[in-house]
């Protein structure tokens, strides 16, 4: 399941210029939707769900019906009105877009994997499989550190500073935008999220789920994921293509 429905305000004006959703922005010859369908389509992943809404159009001009990449993709418009990435959801799962009965993989189109793409999948899936057991309901995966995205110090309680750092590291797991989830989480949506509301599930399902020793952590390395939220994300995205 990819959210693409957002209208991506720090890249706003480059998909804009386009025409089309972030999503469908083009990086090393295909779009950051096409990328992510492409890596979980080599793995086996065969059902994938598009939550569109902002430019929607261009998200299913870009991917048409998913035989290109050897899916079949499903399209699920936010009613009315935005409802966030959890609205998004629970929106699929009320129209019985969402098997009730098998795990299912939410990842934002805007948050790359490189490097590891070929054995992406099957790394988190093994990883989710093995904290299912341990009652985890959803397994959030994560860098184990990243870098602060700006200038970081050290104060004094008088307000006077005692060190400076720009882009500190940042040594704490860091969710990056792929979540896996159980079908018992699919209760969790519905008692949770609230349609008339924009909602993302970030914010409200996994700290419940965190709370209640349900959610699980799935570490993958920190180079292998970049965060393509702003012009900055985006060239370096292009950037590590271009190299690879």
């Amino acid at each position: 399941m990819l959210p693409a429905g957002g209208r991506g305000e720090r890249l706003a004006q480059l998909a804009e210029s386009q025409g089309v959703n972030k999503a469908a922005l083009q990086a090393g010859g295909m779009s950051l939707t096409g990328r992510t369908i492409s890596m979980y389509a080599a793995a086996g992943v065969r059902k994938v769900i598009m939550l569109v809404y902002h430019q929607a159009q261009s998200v299913m001009d870009d991917l048409g019906d998913g035989a290109g990449f050897g899916v079949s993709i499903t399209y699920s418009l936010d009613p009315e009105k935005p409802v966030g990435k959890g609205g998004a959801i629970l929106t699929a799962i009320e129209r019985g877009l969402v098997p009730a009965d098998r795990p299912f993989i939410v990842h934002n189109p805007d948050d790359q994997i490189v490097g590891i793409t070929g054995k992406f999948p099957a790394l988190i899936n093994s990883k989710h499989r093995a904290l299912a057991r341990m009652g985890a309901l959803a397994t959030a995966v994560c860098v184990p550190w990243t870098e602060y995205a700006y200038s970081a110090f050290v104060m004094k309680k008088n307000g006077m500073a005692t060190a400076a750092a720009m882009y500190p590291r940042v040594e704490k797991p860091t969710h990056i935008g792929v979540t896996v989830f159980e079908p018992g989480a699919i209760p969790v949506f519905r008692k949770l999220i609230d349609l008339s509301k924009k909602v993302d599930f970030e914010s409200v399902v996994l700290p419940w789920l965190a709370k209640r020793n349900k959610l699980g952590i799935a570490l993958v390395p920190t180079n292998s994921w970049i965060a393509v939220n702003d012009l900055k994300g985006y060239n370096k995205l292009v950037s590590a293509l271009e190299k690879k």
